[in-house]
């Protein structure tokens, strides 16, 4: 709806083969309509994944009840630190669909062979699981997901 109606905003000067003050217009509004869905959507995918799931896991609980988890636990006095996680997630997941782009590339599309390029961008993948967990264990011992190494 957004696209449509800001195509239909700068759909005469595309007609007419220029760029006047209608498209930038036109460009804004997309910008400024389309960011908020994205963040809104972004924030409904990181949410369940990386913080309701492993309180599930740890509590071994229903979704709602870990929805109050991790209203009462994680979010209460720490916004100003799940705000930077969520920024840090947009930007770490920028930097690894780059870089899954720049090896697609380096190895000559190589990587869209299914089993290959699990392979091969497989430190993404687990970079990109094992995030959410190594940062829900700073609150504290009670929230360790991932068990320490055996001592030698």
């Amino acid at each position: 709806i957004v696209m449509a109606s800001g195509l239909g905003i700068a759909w005469p000067d595309l007609a007419n083969s220029r760029f006047s003050w209608l498209s930038i217009f036109a460009v804004l509004l997309g910008i400024l309509l389309l960011a908020p869905l994205f963040l809104v959507g972004f924030l409904l995918k990181i949410l369940p994944m990386d913080f309701l799931v492993p309180i599930m896991y740890l509590r071994r609980v229903s979704v709602f009840t870990a929805w109050k988890e991790f209203r009462v636990s994680l979010l209460r006095g720490n916004t100003r630190r799940l705000i930077l996680y969520v920024l840090m997630r947009v930007l770490l997941l920028l930097i690894m669909r780059l870089a899954a782009g720049v090896i697609a590339m380096l190895t000559c599309l190589l990587v869209l062979v299914p089993y290959v390029g699990s392979v091969i961008l497989l430190p993404l993948s687990i970079f990109e699981v094992a995030y959410p967990l190594y940062f829900i264990e700073q609150y504290g011992h009670a929230w360790r997901l991932i068990a320490p190494e055996p001592e030698g």
